[in-house]
């Protein structure tokens, strides 16, 4: 019987490899291109593509065992028969990008009486995508559907994978099923989705015991409303799609998590791994680089839960500084604090980079071109070598710890940060000259790249990706080219945690972040890791 175990969950694990997922990414790219439909106004669509019964049972092809089965066996069958799962893909189908505020109400499903035991984002269109999804998901019972979990209650993913292992541990171990909390649905709240972006949403359920041996539920409810648009079921209208390929590829990541659900209760992890959910906030430029080691982290440890806010550095210190209860306990900040007392380790060093709009067609800049463009000084960009025509200033506010790496290395002093945000129309072509703030790296090199005139500042490996497009380029600094000997605009980024924070997944997860294993993504990403003895010494600026 132990062999038959055995072979069962290695057979059933296997399916769960990656690439199992990257074949099925594959497919989904096949779709039909009438799924490409352009609505001209701002819409989410949602589709269940599988909602069935797993079908993993060792002992219906063989009942001349059952009898002799044990009883752990038994029990584990009987679980599986009331086991089903529901995919969900949510894509942006509209003609615009869809933000936080366009929400009357957040996006949400529940299943019926079908209890949730796991829940995975998959296939998302970008990693930030699938960070942001991941963060924002919230459990809910019957009694709590109308109130949405804050940061840190039992209703996150993190307690959901917690009471998952605990679930199937019990089931293995003593033939019991350990009942925990009945969260019948997810909220995926005011999630942004930028035009085209999709992913899918995957449910592991369980049937309520009054259930037990009829047919699998087959209830899904979404609720959520768009201001100026809808959120609506795309079997609601006529469609050409193809339901092999969607059959396909439902039974593929069904097969991928149920294995991957199984495993990580009978597997050992690597020893760099802790089980558990923290919650990372800072730097908007360094924290991409983050999302990437937090996902390679999660996939070797697959009982971490690591959810990650570009709040920028100086509001990510502030919520770290509240008190010892509050949820975030990792910040990351360009360059060092001169607040809070907090842990400081050093991680790698970032470089920024100047980037400008293409049409502007100046050559370079000096650190007295800077100064004399954000003091207000100068408002043309024929006055320092460009075309002409009115500056553009993309700035960020005092909060950004890429403002103060501005300031204290190039400007080489205080200007006052702008009150007025950036928007189309503050920044509309044939414009006069203007400065306004921008919440993050992202927005600001969109905004640079989409504004004739425009000039701000970002991390060099973000913008390098976005001048690949020719809309926006990096211009010398003093003549020197970033990451050149001299170039005087970079700082070393900074993890910051409370002195008294006992956490084994944020000691783990900083070892990891400052080890080889994480090496290769802080390179990739042009910055210099520089966080052990090991490494490059971190320099002082």
């Amino acid at each position: 019987m132990a062999n038959l175990w055995a072979g069962l969950v290695g057979i059933v694990a296997e399916l769960g490899t990656p690439a199992w997922i990257a074949l099925a990414a594959v497919l989904m790219l096949a779709a039909p291109l009438a799924d490409r439909l352009v609505i001209r106004r701002k819409r989410i669509d949602y589709r269940v593509l599988y909602n069935s019964k797993i079908g993993l049972d060792p002992l219906s092809r063989h009942d001349e065992l059952s009898a002799e089965a044990d009883p752990r066996l038994r029990h584990l069958t009987d679980m599986a028969n009331r086991m089903s799962v529901v995919i969900i893909r949510i894509r942006n189908v509209g003609s615009y990008d869809i933000e936080k505020r366009d929400y009357d109400l957040p996006l949400s499903f529940t299943f019926g009486k079908r209890v949730v035991w796991d829940a995975r984002i998959s296939e998302a269109s970008t990693p930030e995508l699938r960070a942001a999804a991941r963060a924002n998901l919230a459990f809910f019972t019957e009694d709590t559907a109308p109130r949405r979990p804050a940061p840190g209650d039992s209703g996150d993913l993190g307690a959901v994978r917690t009471w998952l292992r605990s679930r199937m541990s019990t089931t293995i171990e003593a033939g019991a099923t350990e009942l925990g909390p009945q969260w019948h649905g997810v909220r995926v709240g005011r999630l942004a989705l930028k035009r085209r972006e999709k992913f899918k949403l995957v449910v592991v359920l369980q049937e309520p015991d009054e259930r037990a041996g009829g047919e699998t539920t087959k209830t899904v409810l979404a609720d959520g409303r768009i201001e100026n648009g809808w959120i609506r079921d795309e079997k609601t209208k006529p469609r050409f799609t193809g339901a092999a390929v969607a059959t396909g590829l439902s039974l593929l990541l069904a097969g991928a998590l149920i294995a991957t659900s199984i495993h990580t209760a009978v597997s050992a992890e690597p020893g760099h791994c802790a089980n558990g959910s923290l919650q990372i906030a800072g730097s908007s430029a360094f924290m991409p680089v983050v999302d990437r080691v937090a996902e390679q982290y999660e996939k070797d440890c697959d009982g971490a839960t690591i959810s990650t806010s570009d709040t920028g550095s100086i509001d990510g210190l502030g919520l770290l500084g509240r008190d010892a209860g509050s949820p975030v306990v990792g910040v990351f900040s360009d360059g060092p604090a001169d607040h809070g007392d907090f842990q400081q380790r050093p991680i790698a060093v970032v470089t920024f980079a100047v980037v400008v709009n293409s049409e502007t067609d100046v050559p370079g800049l000096t650190s007295d071109d800077l100064r004399a463009i954000f003091s207000g000084e100068v408002t043309d960009w024929s006055q320092v070598g460009g075309a002409p025509g009115p500056i553009k200033i993309v700035d960020r506010t005092d909060l950004s710890g890429t403002r103060k790496v501005f300031e204290n290395e190039v400007i080489k002093g205080d200007i006052t940060a702008p009150t007025l945000p950036c928007d189309s129309h503050v920044l509309a072509p044939g414009g006069p000259p203007v400065r306004c703030w921008s919440p993050n790296t992202a927005a600001v090199l969109n905004r640079v790249e989409t504004t004739p005139g425009a000039i701000g500042f970002a991390d060099v490996h973000a913008a390098r990706s976005v001048a690949e497009a020719q809309a926006l380029k990096i211009v010398p600094l003093d003549g020197k080219e970033p990451r050149s000997d001299g170039y005087p605009f970079w700082a070393v980024e900074y993890l910051y945690t409370r002195k008294a924070e006992e956490d084994p997944l944020l000691t783990k997860f900083q070892e990891y972040l400052t080890g080889e294993a994480a090496r290769a993504l802080l390179t990739d990403a042009e910055t210099t890791p520089c966080g052990n003895p090991g490494q490059k010494t971190c320099p002082h600026g």
